[in-house]
């Protein structure tokens, strides 16, 4: 494998928006929130591609599995990236130091961190690639993580006062529950600057099944708003009607950002989203599958496509599960319980809605749930790049 620094690139096809170069078949989004929220234009910032054999064009050829990184390639990387000094000597090491120690808690300089799922590991995928590597949080040795999870209760407090609710609270609670077996109290997760306000309880799932009369206005178990083209209650079931994209977003909010949307597919092009604010702005993690066996997952922030990954190996039955899943930063698309699609991607942290896509006139879906992700911990260390490296741990 062949690893580059380049360029995202602008493209107007099914989908208009940001796309990794031309055959790449791994990737890792290393831009600043504004730089992903640029709508075309000259393209700002950078992302890790892999390629299966060295192509010409990109930015920066940084070397394949068994390149030892020299300081002069270092510094070249560094520069690049707008970051102090690296220390990595191996690619692998590499990309987790800028993950976990190079980041940006508020992803204004640059990118975000690298964060642990529920079951305390921090996994590095690379899109449509593989896993590469896993190691368990510890938090002197990753400061970024709290520093995120403190932007995020900033970020979550203000939204949720400003709508009269005190459901940031209930994401405390998760926070304690999540990170105490490593140490961490609740009054940790709270900046300086804010007052400490007690962890209230939370619940974990949220179920739509529509069946209701054929109306303009989804339900009945849950308020939905819909934010872009338009979704109908039709026999029994949510159907897209426009074309192009259509979303709507589940009115009641999880009490985690890690935490998983499913529903049963019936036809044509639809998905789900998570990772969704309490606002208008489309910031959000989605997944789209066509009958044709099509399936994407892809983020937009402030209403700005990137594709994360694609594939086009499924073949859809009416009745099957699609399920799309944040976990700490890892992005899994499911069908019927079954991985299709993983990927890394820190862009999105925090947020706690779920919905429903769609992307045809035709699209249709039955009986959406969504919930927050529970497991057990384990410790584990592990890792893997092409061409260099032994998996270890369990």
């Amino acid at each position: 494998m062949e690893y580059y620094l380049g360029r995202w690139e602008w493209r107007t096809a099914r989908r208009t928006g940001w796309c990794a170069p031309q055959n790449a078949i791994g990737l890792l989004d290393l831009r600043s929130t504004p730089q992903q929220s640029l709508a075309g234009g000259t393209p700002q910032g950078y992302g890790f591609f892999a390629y299966p054999a060295p192509v010409m064009g990109l930015a920066y050829y940084i070397g394949n599995g068994v390149t030892i990184l020299t300081n002069a390639k270092k510094t070249a990387i560094r520069n690049r990236l707008g970051t102090t000094a690296l220390a990595s000597t191996n690619i692998l090491d590499l990309l987790f130091e800028l993950l976990s120690l190079k980041a940006d808690p508020t992803g204004q300089l640059r990118w975000r961190p690298l964060m642990p799922g529920i079951d305390g590991q921090l996994k590095l995928y690379l899109g449509g690639h593989s896993l590469v590597r896993e190691e368990t949080y510890n938090p002197a040795q990753h400061p970024l993580v709290l520093e995120a999870l403190k932007e995020d209760y900033r970020r979550l407090r203000q939204e949720f006062q400003a709508i009269g609710s005190d459901h940031y609270r209930r994401v405390l609670q998760v926070g304690v529950e999540q990170y105490g077996k490593f140490g961490l109290a609740w009054k940790d997760f709270i900046p300086a600057d804010l007052p400490q306000e007690t962890p209230l309880p939370h619940s974990t799932v949220i179920t739509e099944s529509f069946n209701k009369a054929d109306s303009d206005i989804l339900g009945p178990d849950l308020s939905w708003t819909e934010l872009k083209g338009d979704f109908d209650v039709v026999s029994n079931q949510a159907k897209s009607t426009l074309a192009g994209s259509s979303a709507a977003r589940a009115d009641s909010p999880l009490a985690s950002a890690n935490h998983y949307a499913q529903e049963t597919w019936q036809a044509e092009d639809v998905g789900n989203m998570v990772r969704k604010d309490s606002t208008t702005t489309f910031t959000c993690y989605g997944t789209d599958v066509y009958t044709s066996g099509y399936d994407e997952i892809w983020k937009e922030i402030a209403g700005v496509y990137t594709s994360l990954v694609t594939g086009a190996t499924l073949t859809m039955t009416p009745g099957d599960i699609i399920k799309l899943e944040a976990n700490g930063s890892t992005i899994r698309l499911l069908r019927n319980s079954t991985q299709v699609e993983s990927v890394t991607d820190t862009s999105i942290t925090g947020n706690t809605y779920t919905g429903i896509i769609g992307y045809d006139a035709a699209g249709i879906l039955d009986n959406f749930q969504a919930g927050d992700l529970t497991v057990a911990f384990r410790s584990s260390y592990y890792y893997r790049l092409y061409g260099m490296g032994t998996p270890h741990g369990g």
